[in-house]
């Protein structure tokens, strides 16, 4: 899948923040020096709430975005399959460099927050790819122009991969004594989940609202137990997608 550089880059420090994540600064292990056994604390039992759930709008913000910016880079390029290996190669390294920082630094209650933020940031990185022609001095629909400023893919791209990276080992660190491979199931069907909910609703309304809607849904999910303000985040970005698309398409860079 799109995430097994990540998951080869995680292979050793992302195991070791779950694990640290799980039992504690020293492991969290207690040892009986009569038979030398070890034993886990009870409350790494327990399932750190927003882990799961997490990993699920994980999967679905990361892929719906990349979809998004994906489309919006081929369009950039005048429909060139060469859009695909830059934002792909891009994503895939800076989620790399992203995950490498959460496997440190991070925690759970800002990590499931982080869902809706990739969307919104890879709403700025949608933008800044319509942008393109004017920042290049170019006429719209210019092929070349997406090379005259190559930092506009990077300023597009790697900030929304790198916090879709950070985030997977911070939630993941929430799962308890389930370990890493529920935290890749978990992800996964977030991701499937995207993909379809991309392919038969939410492409046809255009980018920007995409990308709303995706960050209205994973929000409301971080704040579920609070039934109320989910309704209103959903409302409200319902509302901010219905015009966006049409603004973002009549915008004059």
């Amino acid at each position: 899948m799109l995430w097994n550089l990540f998951r080869w880059w995680m292979a050793g420090s992302g195991r070791e923040r779950i694990r640290e994540g799980l039992l504690g600064d020293n492991g969290g292990m207690t040892t009986d020096r009569r038979d030398h056994r070890v034993s886990a604390p009870a409350d790494a039992a327990r399932w750190v709430p927003g882990g799961r759930t997490g990993l699920v709008a994980l999967g679905f913000a990361a892929t719906v975005s990349q979809a998004v910016l994906l489309r919006e880079g081929m369009a950039v390029l005048g429909g060139s399959e060469l859009s695909w290996t830059v934002v792909m190669t891009l994503w895939l390294v800076a989620m790399a460099a992203g995950a490498r920082i959460g496997a440190h630094a991070g925690h759970l209650s800002l990590g499931k927050f982080a869902p809706a933020l990739l969307a919104l940031v890879s709403l700025g990185g949608t933008v800044l790819l319509r942008a393109v022609p004017a920042l290049a001095g170019a006429s719209a629909g210019e092929a070349a122009a997406g090379w005259a400023v190559p930092w506009v893919w990077f300023a597009a791209v790697v900030p929304a991969a790198m916090l879709g990276g950070w985030t997977f080992p911070v939630l993941a660190s929430g799962l308890a004594h389930a370990g890493p491979a529920r935290a890749y199931a978990m992800e996964a069907a977030g991701a499937l989940l995207g993909g379809l909910v991309f392919t038969f609703a939410l492409a046809p309304l255009g980018s920007a609202a995409t990308l709303l809607l995706a960050a209205g849904l994973c929000l409301a999910l971080a704040i579920r137990r609070r039934w109320w303000a989910s309704v209103i985040v959903l409302a409200g970005c319902a509302a901010a997608a219905w015009p966006s698309g049409g603004m973002l398409a009549r915008a004059e860079w």
